[in-house]
């Protein structure tokens, strides 16, 4: 946990892509860090938070606010990866 005194963490290169969105209108921007946190500001934009290879995309909604983007990025796999089939048991 971050103390208070020192304020809430941005990532510079965030502040960047924030102001390229403005300038081009884009409907999503990439995130570079999922450990920034999110500001009143960023409610009701769409960013796209790096998940293993992949982006994950959402909308920022106002209950975020204060928690960081990687909180919202699922980072389990879900579907054929996890559950195993066609297995058989060893019979001993």
């Amino acid at each position: 946990m971050r103390s208070r005194w020192k304020g809430n963490y941005s990532d510079d290169r965030f502040d960047q892509e924030l102001l390229q969105q403005k300038k081009k209108n884009k409907t999503y921007f990439k995130l570079p860090a999922r450990n920034s946190t999110i500001l009143p500001s960023f409610v009701n934009r769409r960013v796209a938070v790096p998940v293993h290879l992949r982006y994950f995309n959402f909308t920022i909604k106002g209950f975020m606010v204060g928690h960081k983007f990687g909180e919202y990025a699922p980072t389990k796999l879900m579907g054929r990866a996890i559950h195993a089939r066609g297995r058989k048991k060893k019979k001993g």
